[in-house]
C-alpha cells in the first residue's frame, strides 16, 4: 500500500513539473519584455523633451534617443527611432507660418525595439526576438487667440496701477470691495 503511494505521487510529480517549469519561464519571460516595453516609454519621454527643447533638425533626436536607450541597457543597433511624418528639411513637428500667427504640426514619432526571447521560446516559436513598438502623438496647434471682454481695457488700467502708489492695500481692497489690511 505505502509503494503504491510512493508511486503516484513520483508520477504526479513528474508530470507536472515541466509544466511548473514552463509557467516559471513565461512569466520570467513575460517580466523582461515588461522591462523593455518600460525603458521604450522613458526613451519616448526623453525624445520628446529633447525634441521641445532643442533644435530637432537633421538625425540629432534620433541619436539622442539610441544613446538614452544604450544608458538604459538597451542594445542601440535593435533600436529604432523613426519619424511618422518628417516634413520641413528632417524638423518633425515645424510650424508653418510667422510669430503669433504660427501653426505647430504636432510631434508623430515612433521607437521600435527587438527584445530578445529566451532560448526555450525560441524553440517553441520560431523566432529570436519579439518587435516592441511605441508611438507617441503630440497635439498639433493652431494659432494664438486671445479674446478680451468690454471691460479687459478698466481691469488692466486698476490692475496697472498697483504696486506704484502708496496705497496699494486701499486700491486692491476697493476693487476687491473689501476693507484694506493694516500693514506694519
Amino acid at each position: 500500500m505505502i509503494l503504491k503511494n510512493k508511486a503516484q505521487a513520483m508520477t504526479e510529480f513528474v508530470i507536472i513539473i515541466p509544466v511548473m517549469l514552463l509557467l516559471l519561464t513565461g512569466l520570467y519571460q513575460f517580466a523582461l519584455l515588461a522591462m523593455d516595453r518600460i525603458k521604450l516609454a522613458m526613451i519616448e519621454r526623453e525624445v520628446m523633451l529633447f525634441l521641445t527643447e532643442e533644435n530637432a533638425t537633421g538625425d540629432k533626436w534620433k541619436l539622442f534617443g539610441k544613446e538614452e536607450g544604450e544608458k538604459l541597457g538597451l542594445n542601440p543597433e535593435k533600436i529604432g527611432v523613426l519619424a511618422v511624418d518628417e516634413t520641413d528639411n528632417g524638423k518633425i513637428g515645424a510650424s508653418k507660418g510667422i510669430g503669433a500667427m504660427a501653426t505647430f504640426k504636432g510631434l508623430d514619432f515612433k521607437i521600435t525595439y527587438d527584445s530578445e526571447l529566451l532560448p526555450a521560446f525560441r524553440l517553441m516559436t520560431g523566432k529570436g526576438s519579439i518587435k516592441q513598438e511605441t508611438r507617441l502623438t503630440s497635439a498639433a496647434g493652431g494659432c494664438f487667440k486671445v479674446k478680451l471682454g468690454k471691460d479687459f481695457d478698466k481691469l488692466f488700467q486698476k490692475l496697472a496701477g498697483f504696486g506704484s502708489s502708496a496705497g496699494q492695500n486701499e486700491d486692491i481692497g476697493k476693487y476687491l470691495g473689501k476693507a484694506p489690511e493694516q500693514t506694519k
